[in-house]
C-alpha cells in the first residue's frame, strides 16, 4: 500500500548490496513516510546517510539540465517551459512533481499537451476498463491515444495551445510541509530526538512522530 499511495519521483539504480541495504533501511522507515507524505524526504535523508557512512555513490541530475525536468522548471523555469511549448527541446522524462495532487498534476499535463491516457482509461481497474474480456495482445488502442489530449484549464499555466477564456489559478502549494519534513527527517533516523525541539518559529513538544509532522505544518 505504500508504495501505490504517494509519487517516488524519478530515479535509477544499480543493483548492488549497497543499494539493497539502502531500499531495506527505506521501507523499514514506513511510519516516516507515512508521517511526512513523502517517499522523497525519506530517501534524500537516507541517500546522504549511506553516502557519508557506506561509500554509496549518488549522482544528482542538474536542474540547469532540459533532459529530466519536472514540476521544479514547470512552475519555477519559465524558458525551458517555453522552449517545450515551442518544440525547441523534447525531454526524455517529465515528472510532474512540485505539484498539489493528482488532479491538478492531470490538468497541468493535458494542458501542455503531454497527456495520452484516454478518459475511460483514468483510475480504473483492468476488468472495469474490459468488462472482465481482456484480449492480451495489444490493449493499447484502447487507452492510448496517438495524439496527445489537450484540454484547457487555467489561462495563466503554461499551454500549448491559447486558453485566454480559461479562468486562473488560485492554487498555491505547501511549501511549509516539505520543508519542515526536509529539516527533521535526518534527525529522526540518524539519532532520536530530544524534546521539545524549537525550529524557527515552532515548537514541539510530542514524542509521536505523526503528531510531530502535524502540529509543525498547522502553523
Amino acid at each position: 500500500m505504500l508504495w501505490t499511495k504517494w509519487t517516488k519521483g524519478f530515479y535509477f539504480i544499480r543493483s548492488n548490496e549497497r543499494s539493497k541495504i539502502l531500499f531495506r533501511s527505506m521501507m523499514y522507515s514506513g511510519d516516516i513516510i507515512i508521517a511526512c507524505r513523502s517517499h522523497q524526504q525519506v530517501l534524500i535523508a537516507l541517500l546522504e546517510e549511506y553516502n557519508s557512512l557506506f561509500g554509496l555513490t549518488v549522482k544528482v541530475l542538474s536542474r540547469e539540465e532540459d533532459d529530466f525536468p519536472g514540476g521544479y522548471h514547470y512552475h519555477m523555469r519559465k524558458d525551458i517551459v517555453k522552449k517545450m511549448v515551442n518544440g525547441e527541446i523534447k525531454p526524455y522524462i517529465f515528472h510532474m512533481s512540485w505539484t498539489l495532487n493528482k488532479v491538478n498534476k492531470l490538468e497541468y499535463m493535458k494542458q501542455m499537451g503531454m497527456w495520452f491516457v484516454k478518459e475511460q482509461c483514468i483510475g480504473k481497474q483492468v476488468d472495469e476498463i474490459f468488462a472482465g474480456e481482456v484480449d492480451t495482445t495489444d490493449n493499447t488502442e484502447t487507452c492510448c491515444s496517438a495524439e496527445p489530449i489537450i484540454q484547457c484549464f487555467y489561462r495563466d499555466k503554461p499551454s500549448v495551445v491559447p486558453c485566454r477564456d480559461a479562468p486562473a489559478c488560485t492554487i498555491t502549494r505547501h511549501i511549509c510541509f516539505i520543508t519542515v519534513c526536509s529539516i527533521v527527517i535526518p534527525t529522526l533516523l540518524l539519532s532520536p530526538p530530544r524534546f521539545p525541539i524549537s525550529i524557527n518559529r515552532w515548537t514541539v513538544s510530542t514524542r509521536d512522530l505523526t503528531g510531530f509532522i502535524t502540529i509543525m505544518t498547522r502553523h
